[in-house]
C-alpha cells in the first residue's frame, strides 16, 4: 500500500504559478518580486483586474428606466436643492433640441412690439398683489386685487390678550391665525377682507412670494 502523506493545519500547498503579469502579492510560498515589495511599502496591490478593484457594489450601473425609476426621479427632483435641479435641467435643455423648444414655450414669452419680437420671462410676481402671473396673456382690468394701505393691530379686539404673558400682539403669526383682528389703514377693513384696490398685474419680483399680512 502506497504510503500517504497527512497534510498538517499548518502545511501550505501553493497552486498559483509565478509569472511577469502576476507578481502573487497575495500567494503565500511565493518569492516577492521587487515590484511586489515596492507595492508592499507603498501600501497599494498590484495588477488588481479593476472589476475586482470596484467590488460587489458599483455606482452609476446602467439602469432601464421603468415606473419606479420615474417615482424615485421625481423624489430627487423634490428633494435635491434648487441649484442642483437647475443645473441638470439648463444641462438637458442645451442637450435636447426638442427639449430646448418645448421648455422655451413654458418659460419664455414672446410679444411683438415696433415690428420685433420683444422676448421676456414669462411668469412673473405681480408686485401689488404677489401673486404669480403669466406675461404672455393680455392683462385684463380686475385681475389683481391687493390693499394699498398697511395691516395694523386692532388691540381692543384682542380681549384678554396680556403682551406680558400671551406675547406681542403685532406679529406676523398672529396675523395669520387672527386677521380679524387687523385692520387695513387704506380702507379700515379687517384682514379678511379682499383687497379695496382693483388693477393689472405690474411685474414686480422674479420669484414668488409669501403676500404681506
Amino acid at each position: 500500500m502506497p504510503s500517504t502523506k497527512r497534510v498538517r493545519p499548518d502545511d501550505v500547498i501553493s497552486i498559483s504559478s509565478s509569472t511577469d503579469d502576476d507578481d502573487g502579492s497575495d500567494d503565500v510560498g511565493v518569492p516577492p518580486t521587487p515590484r511586489t515589495k515596492r507595492a508592499r511599502a507603498s501600501g497599494t496591490r498590484p495588477n488588481i483586474p479593476a472589476e475586482r478593484a470596484k467590488g460587489s457594489a458599483e455606482l452609476d450601473v446602467p439602469h432601464t428606466l421603468d415606473d419606479a425609476s420615474r417615482t424615485q426621479l421625481h423624489v430627487a427632483i423634490a428633494t435635491t436643492s434648487e441649484e442642483r435641479v437647475r443645473e441638470a435641467f439648463a444641462a438637458l435643455v442645451d442637450s435636447l433640441p426638442a427639449v430646448t423648444e418645448r421648455v422655451f414655450q413654458m418659460l419664455v414669452a414672446t410679444r411683438s412690439a415696433r415690428g420685433k419680437v420683444v422676448m421676456m420671462t414669462r411668469w412673473l410676481v405681480c408686485a401689488n398683489c404677489r401673486e404669480e402671473y403669466d406675461a404672455g396673456t393680455e392683462r385684463q382690468p380686475g385681475e389683481c386685487s391687493y390693499h394699498s394701505g398697511e395691516l395694523e393691530a386692532n388691540y381692543d379686539a384682542f380681549v384678554d390678550w396680556d403682551e406680558d404673558v400671551h406675547g406681542e400682539i403685532d406679529t406676523r403669526e398672529n396675523r395669520r391665525s387672527y386677521p380679524e383682528n387687523f385692520v387695513w389703514t387704506c380702507c379700515d377693513r379687517d384682514g379678511t377682507q379682499p383687497g379695496c384696490v382693483s388693477a393689472e398685474h405690474e411685474p414686480g419680483e422674479g420669484r414668488k412670494r409669501a403676500r404681506r399680512f
